[in-house]
């Protein structure tokens, strides 16, 4: 195996394929490496990361291929069989004949997360009460593991098919180790199955982004609904401003009628009117209620104006930044 592989970086990578010739004698072969995984949900939104992880070393001589699988949780053997139930052999002489029955149980496992994916957002579009923190976080942040992970299944896929194209078998006529050994029949029929798997992987991609868009969707709708909740909220609240303002506006009133016959009682139930048989007489002391009230009334004005400029009643008390005045006689 080559050094690389067991490197930190490819070990944390999301998917990759990559491969070597040795040339040593009685050795000649291809070593081929490749990672798929993909994120399976169930209905109480438990997930864990379902990972397939090989290794290949095809030996020319022999035509003999060891394969090394990591990582996965189960083991199933690769069959080969045609439909009429007889073993192709041929195949074998195809280094990569493994991928095309690897990629079998990876398109299981992907199709499986996407349809959870899917499943969940359909939960989510039958209640009637949207739970933000799901559908907003876990739903669309699994939804885009999904679809990161079959985005990188199909790079890795694209990349398999462009090897065996331009590496493997009779279409490259100067490889002394695979040209004369895979006829154009056995290369024709893994070439063929592995753009299979292509094509239906870049389906099931597109089913996946599906499902984002329909995550949006309901996210947009939940928004929606909820801010007809809150201008329903805002008028009712509107509604009952106004009635208030009404009730101010008819005590504002009463107090306004009444006001003057009230000034007019207190000024002549002072000691300064004298209403005797001897007729209506003023108090010669008058000029002091006079000299206390207008000094009183200007004072209580001025600190009323002055609180006003001091604190203003602006959208600057409210910690909004009030936007400075562009005039055009300032404008370069």
């Amino acid at each position: 195996m080559p050094s690389l592989w067991w490197e930190d970086y490819v070990r944390s990578s999301n998917g990759f394929f990559g491969s070597e010739t040795t040339r040593e004698p009685g050795t000649e072969g291809l070593n081929t490496w490749a990672f798929f995984e993909t994120k399976l949900l169930d209905r109480n939104m438990c997930y864990y990361w379902w990972k397939f992880n090989i290794f290949t070393r095809h030996t020319q001589a022999t035509n003999q291929t060891g394969i090394l699988m990591f990582d996965t949780e189960e083991f199933r053997p690769f069959v080969m069989e045609s439909e009429n139930g007889k073993t192709h052999f041929a195949h074998l002489r195809d280094p990569l004949w493994m991928y095309t029955h690897a990629l079998e149980r990876v398109a299981q496992f992907s199709e499986k997360a996407v349809w959870n994916i899917r499943d969940q957002v359909r939960m989510k579009e039958k209640e009637v009460k949207t739970d933000y923190r799901r559908l907003h976080h876990d739903v669309a942040r699994h939804a885009y593991h999904v679809s990161e992970s079959l985005d990188v299944t199909v790079n890795t896929l694209d990349h398999i098919l462009r090897y065996h194209e331009s590496h493997i078998g009779p279409k490259r006529a100067d490889s002394d180790l695979y040209g004369k050994e895979v006829s154009v029949e056995v290369w024709e029929d893994v070439h063929a199955r592995l753009a299979f798997f292509q094509s239906y992987f870049a389906s099931l991609r597109h089913r996946s982004v599906a499902n984002e868009k329909r995550v949006h969707n309901e996210i947009a709708l939940s928004f929606n609904m909820g801010a007809q909740d809150n201008a329903a909220i805002t008028v009712e609240i509107s509604r009952a401003t106004k009635e208030d303002s009404g009730t101010m506006k008819t005590l504002s009133l009463v107090t306004l009628t009444f006001l003057p016959p009230t000034f007019i009682c207190a000024v002549f139930s002072m000691s300064f009117f004298n209403y005797a048989d001897s007729g209506w007489r003023v108090s010669e002391k008058i000029w002091i209620y006079w000299a206390f009230a207008i000094p009183t009334t200007l004072v209580c004005v001025l600190i009323w104006y002055g609180w006003t400029k001091i604190f203003p009643g602006d959208s600057n008390e409210q910690g909004i930044e009030r936007r400075p005045t562009i005039r055009l006689s300032d404008m370069p």
